[in-house]
C-alpha cells in the first residue's frame, strides 16, 4: 500500500526541486523584472545540416541516455547544456536508437506537461542552462524519475568522431587542429564552419582523409550570430564587438557579484553570457567563446568602430586608469601605426606582457619603436632586453644579439665603478645576462658558452655584494642551461646548491629540475616536489606560461612514476586548464601529453593522431623547442602501428632538426627512436643494451630502465639482469613494476608473470601487460601448466583487443568495419559475452547488440562463431 505523503515529504521534495533548478540552470536571465525569452545560440541549426550530420559524436552520453530510458522507474531523460553543444542532435540520436530497441519515446520540449505524455512513452527533453523548468519537470528531476544528461562541449576525440561520421572519412590532423582551435568543441559552430568550408572548397578530401587547404569562411557563422543578437538590440552587438576587439576585457562592475538581478547596464553582458558568446574567467575577464566567434566578430566590425575601441583603450592606458592586459596590445599597436607616442613605462609593461603571452612579434614591435624614440637610458635597457627576448623566440638571433649589445653599452654607462650596485641596476644586469645566455646557447648549441656568460655576471655581482640576490638568480639559470644542455647530473647538483629563488624563476627552475629527476630515475620524488610548486604557480601574476611549464613537468613525472591512469587523473586539474592567451602553447602541450599517454598505454592510432597534430602545431606556431619531441613521438607511433617506412622518415626528419640534443626531453627522444630501431631489427636487444649503457654512464637511471625494459619485453635475459640491478637508483610504481617483471622473467615464474600482467594493466600500460601475459603463456607451456597457459593466452588476446589489434591474421579483400566494431569482434573471438564486452568498453548491452547486428549484416553471417571467422578479415586489415 502506498504511504500517505506528509508535509515533511512535500517540503523535502520542494527543497530538492529548488536545488535541482540551481544546479541545472545557474541563473535565470531577467531584465527589469521581466524574464527574457529562452534563446539557444544556433537554435534550428538542423535545417542547414543535411544527412551527413546524423551523428553527434557522443557515444558515452548516448549510451548513458539509453540506459536511463530503459530503467524501470524512468519517466525519461533531460539533456542539458550550454548553447551550441548539440543537445538536439544527441536527443535525435537517442530517440532513433531507443525506437530501434523497441522503447517508445516522445521527443518534445520541457513545456510539455508530464500528465500529457501518452502512457508507455518515455520523454526525451532538451533544455539550455538558464532556462526555467515547469514545476512538474523540475519535480521529476528532483525525484530521480527524469535522468539528467549534462553536456559540455565536445572533447577532441568526440570532435574527431563527429567529423568522421559526418564526412565519411577521418579528418587530417591539420583539419582537426584547425577546427578544435576555432570551435573548442562547440557543436553548432563546428557544423557552421565545416558546412561553409565544404561549400567554398576550403575543406577537401585528400588521400582517404579530409584536409583543409585555405582559411575557413566565417560568413555562415557571422550570419547566425547576427540573427541571434537581433532580438536584443544594437547595444548587445556593440558590447560583443568591444569585447572581441579588446579581449580579455575586465568585467569591472558590469556583472553583479551578489547573485541577484543584474542592473540594467549589465543586461547586455548577461545576455551574451547566456547565449554562450562570451565567458567570464575566475579573474573577472570577459572573452568571446569559442575563438571562432571572436574571429568572426572582429572581421565584421567596421573599421571606424574598431578604431573607436582602440582609441578608448589607448586613452585609458595613457591615463593610467588600469594595468595593461593582453587584450590591450592591439590598441597599442594601433597607436604605433597611427603615429601616437607611447610612454616608456607603458611600452615596457606592454612588451613584457606580450612576451609573457607569446605575442613575440607584438613585443618586438612595441619595444623597438619606443627605443627609437627614447632619449633617457632608464627605459632603454629593459626595453632592449624585452626586444632581445622576443627576437630570440622568433629565431632572429642576430637581431637579438644586436639589441643586447646596445643594452649592455647603456647599462655599463649606468653602473658605478665601485661599491654596492643599486638594486635596479643589479636587476637589469640579471635580466640582460639571462637573455644573453639564452641567445648564446641558442646560437652556439654550447652549454659551456652559456655558462661563461652567466659566470662572468655572477662574479661581477658577487664582487659588489657577496650575498647578491642577482647572483643567486643567475645560478638558477645555470640549472636551466645544464638541463637543456643534457647535463642532468650537473643540473641536479647545481639545483641542490641554489638558495631559495623568487617566483616565477623558482617555479621554472623547479619544473625543469623535476624533469631532470625523472631522467635520473626519481619520478615519484619529482611529482611530490612539484605538488607545492603547482599550487604556488596558480598565484603568479601574469605568468601563465610558468603554470603550463609546471603542469607539464608534473604530468610527465606522474606518468613515469604512477602510470597512465594516475597521469590522466592528475592532468584533469593541470593540463586541462586552458589559458586563452596562450592557446598555441596549450594546444601543442596537450597534444604532446596525449601522445605520451597513448604511447605508454600502446594505443597506436591515438598516439599517431596526437603526434601528427602536435608536429603541425609546433611547426606553424611554436614553440620550436618542443618540435623534436613531437617528431620522435611521431616516429614511435608509426613504429607501434607497424609502418616502418613512415617511422624511419619521421626519425630522419628528427635527426635533421638542429640542436635536438640541447633539450631536457632528449633521452625520451632517444628511447622513442630506439623503438623504431627495435621494430626494424625484429626486437634484437643490442641497440637497447647499448643505449642503456650510455644512459647509465651519465647516471640517467630512469632513462636506462625504460630502454632495458623494452628489451625485457622482447625476452632478453641480460637486459632483465641489468634492470633488476638498477633497483637502488629508482623510485615510483612504474619502475617497481618494471623491476618486478624483470625478476619474474629471470625466475621463469609463469604464475607471477600473469599477476604482473594484471599489475601493468592497473597502471594503464596495456601493451606492456599484453607482452607480459605472452611471456607468462610461454613459460606455462614450457612447464606444461596448460590451464595457466590458457588463462594467460585469454588475457593476452583480451588486452590486444582493448588496443584494437586483430584477433587473427589479416587477409586480403577485407570488409571494412569501424574501430568499435573491430574491438567488439576481437572480444567475441576470444569468447567474451555481450555483458563482458559492455563492461570492458563502458557501453550498454543494447549498444553491443546493435553493433553485432550491423556486423552480421556487413559480413553476411549469422551467429558469433561465423562472425569470428569472417571478422578476422575485417579486423586485421582495417586496423592497419
Amino acid at each position: 500500500m502506498r504511504r500517505t505523503e506528509t508535509a515533511a515529504d512535500r517540503a523535502a521534495v520542494s527543497s530538492r526541486v529548488r536545488f535541482a533548478e540551481v544546479m541545472l540552470h545557474g541563473f535565470t536571465r531577467r531584465s527589469g523584472g521581466r524574464t527574457c525569452r529562452s534563446i539557444d545560440l544556433f537554435e534550428g541549426v538542423d535545417a542547414m545540416r543535411g544527412a551527413n550530420w546524423a551523428a553527434s559524436g557522443r557515444t558515452r552520453e548516448k549510451d548513458a541516455a539509453l540506459a536511463a530510458l530503459t530503467a524501470a522507474e524512468s519517466a525519461g531523460i533531460l539533456i542539458t547544456g550550454p548553447p551550441g553543444v548539440g543537445k538536439s542532435r544527441l536527443a535525435d540520436d537517442v530517440a532513433r536508437a531507443a525506437e530501434s530497441a523497441g522503447v517508445a519515446v516522445l521527443r518534445t520540449s520541457p513545456a510539455t506537461a508530464l500528465s500529457a505524455v501518452p502512457a508507455g512513452r518515455r520523454l526525451i527533453l532538451t533544455a539550455r542552462h538558464g532556462a526555467t523548468l515547469p514545476p512538474d519537470i523540475a519535480r521529476a528531476v528532483a525525484e530521480g524519475r527524469l535522468a539528467v544528461i549534462a553536456l559540455a562541449p565536445l572533447d577532441r576525440a568526440q570532435l574527431v568522431s563527429a567529423l568522421t561520421a559526418a564526412l565519411g572519412d577521418p579528418p587530417s590532423a591539420r583539419l582537426t587542429g584547425t577546427l578544435w582551435r576555432a570551435t573548442r568543441g562547440v557543436f553548432a559552430v563546428l557544423v557552421a564552419l565545416v558546412d561553409a568550408g565544404l561549400q567554398t572548397g576550403a575543406i577537401i578530401r585528400s588521400g582517404g582523409t579530409w584536409d583543409i587547404q585555405s582559411d575557413l569562411d566565417p560568413v555562415t557563422l557571422s550570419t547566425r550570430i547576427d540573427a541571434e543578437l537581433a532580438a536584443f538590440g544594437p547595444e548587445v552587438r556593440l558590447l560583443l564587438e568591444r569585447i572581441a576587439a579588446t579581449e580579455p576585457m575586465p568585467a569591472g562592475d558590469l556583472l553583479s557579484d551578489d547573485g541577484g538581478t543584474p542592473a540594467p547596464a549589465t543586461a547586455p553582458v548577461q545576455h551574451l553570457l547566456t547565449l554562450g558568446l562570451i565567458a567570464a574567467d575566475e579573474a573577472g575577464l570577459l572573452r568571446t567563446t569559442p575563438p571562432a566567434v571572436g574571429d568572426c566578430v572582429r572581421r565584421t566590425t567596421s573599421p571606424d568602430r574598431r578604431e573607436a575601441f582602440h582609441r578608448e583603450v589607448f586613452g585609458r592606458l595613457v591615463r593610467g586608469d588600469t594595468v595593461v592586459a593582453p587584450g590591450d596590445i592591439p590598441a597599442l599597436l594601433w597607436a604605433l601605426r597611427t603615429g601616437r607616442a607611447i610612454p616608456a613605462s607603458l611600452a615596457l609593461t606592454a612588451a613584457t606582457v606580450a612576451n609573457g603571452v607569446h605575442r613575440y612579434t607584438a613585443a618586438l614591435t612595441i619595444a623597438t619603436a619606443r627605443v627609437a624614440a627614447e632619449e633617457s637610458s632608464d627605459a632603454v635597457v629593459p626595453l632592449l632586453v624585452q626586444a632581445a627576448m622576443a627576437a630570440r623566440l622568433l629565431a632572429r638571433l642576430e637581431d637579438a644579439t644586436l639589441h643586447l649589445d646596445v643594452a649592455e653599452r647603456e647599462l655599463r654607462a649606468r653602473t658605478p665603478p665601485s661599491g654596492t650596485l643599486p638594486a635596479d641596476v643589479a636587476e637589469l644586469w640579471v635580466d640582460l645576462t639571462a637573455a644573453r645566455a639564452d641567445v648564446v646557447h641558442a646560437r652556439t648549441r654550447d652549454v659551456d658558452a652559456a655558462f661563461e656568460v652567466l659566470d662572468q655576471a655572477i662574479a661581477l655581482l658577487r664582487a659588489r655584494d657577496e650575498d647578491s640576490p642577482g647572483a643567486r638568480a643567475l645560478r638558477g639559470h645555470r640549472v636551466l642551461h645544464a638541463a637543456y644542455g643534457g647535463r642532468f647530473a650537473q643540473a641536479h647538483d647545481d639545483h641542490a646548491r641554489v638558495r631559495p629563488l623568487a617566483s616565477p624563476l623558482r617555479q621554472r627552475v623547479d619544473a625543469i629540475h623535476a624533469l631532470v629527476l625523472v631522467q635520473l630515475g626519481r619520478p615519484a620524488q619529482a611529482a611530490d616536489a612539484l605538488l607545492a610548486a603547482a599550487r604556488e604557480s596558480r598565484h603568479l601574476d601574469g605568468s601563465a606560461w610558468v603554470t603550463e611549464e609546471v603542469s607539464a613537468a608534473r604530468f610527465l613525472a606522474v606518468l613515469r612514476s604512477s602510470g597512465v591512469s594516475a597521469a590522466v587523473r592528475d592532468a584533469a586539474g593541470s593540463l586541462a586548464r586552458h589559458h586563452a592567451d596562450t592557446v598555441r602553447l596549450d594546444d601543442a602541450m596537450h597534444r604532446i601529453a596525449e601522445a605520451e599517454v597513448a604511447l605508454a598505454s600502446g594505443h597506436a592510432a591515438t598516439a599517431l593522431n596526437a603526434a601528427r597534430d602536435a608536429v603541425l602545431t609546433l611547426r606553424t606556431e611554436g614553440p620550436a623547442d618542443f618540435l623534436p619531441r613531437g617528431l620522435s613521438q611521431l616516429a614511435e607511433a608509426f613504429a607501434l602501428r607497424g609502418d616502418l617506412a613512415q617511422a624511419r622518415a619521421a626519425a630522419q626528419e628528427y635527426a635533421a632538426h638542429p640542436g635536438t640534443d640541447n633539450f631536457v626531453l632528449h633521452p625520451d627522444d632517444e628511447i622513442s627512436l630506439l623503438t623504431v630501431e627495435l621494430a626494424g631489427s625484429g626486437g634484437a636487444p643490442a641497440p637497447a643494451l647499448a643505449l642503456a649503457e650510455r644512459f647509465e654512464q651519465r647516471s640517467l637511471f630512469g632513462a636506462a630502465a625504460r630502454a632495458l625494459h623494452l628489451a625485457v619485453r622482447t625476452g632478453d635475459a641480460e637486459a632483465a639482469s641489468r634492470l633488476a640491478a638498477l633497483s637502488p637508483h629508482l623510485d615510483g610504481d612504474v619502475h617497481t613494476a618494471q623491476i618486478g617483471h624483470a625478476e619474474l622473467f629471470l625466475a621463469d615464474d609463469d604464475a607471477g608473470l600473469l599477476q604482473m600482467s594484471g599489475r601493468m594493466q592497473e597502471l594503464g600500460l596495456i601493451a606492456v601487460a599484453a607482452d607480459v601475459a605472452a611471456q607468462s603463456e610461454t613459460a606455462a607451456r614450457r612447464r606444461r601448466h596448460e590451464d595457466l597457459a590458457a588463462e594467460a593466452a585469454h588475457r593476452r588476446t583480451m588486452l590486444r583487443a582493448l588496443l584494437g589489434e586483430p584477433a587473427g591474421p589479416a587477409q586480403p579483400n577485407a570488409v571494412p568495419l569501424t574501430k568499435r566494431e573491430r574491438e567488439i569482434a576481437a572480444m567475441v573471438a576470444v569468447g567474451l559475452s555481450n555483458r563482458d564486452i559492455a563492461a570492458a568498453l563502458v557501453l550498454s548491452v543494447r549498444t553491443v547488440e546493435g553493433h553485432l547486428g550491423r556486423m552480421y549484416t556487413k559480413l553476411g553471417v549469422s551467429g558469433r562463431s561465423a562472425l569470428s571467422g569472417a571478422a578476422g578479415t575485417g579486423v586485421g586489415t582495417a586496423a592497419r
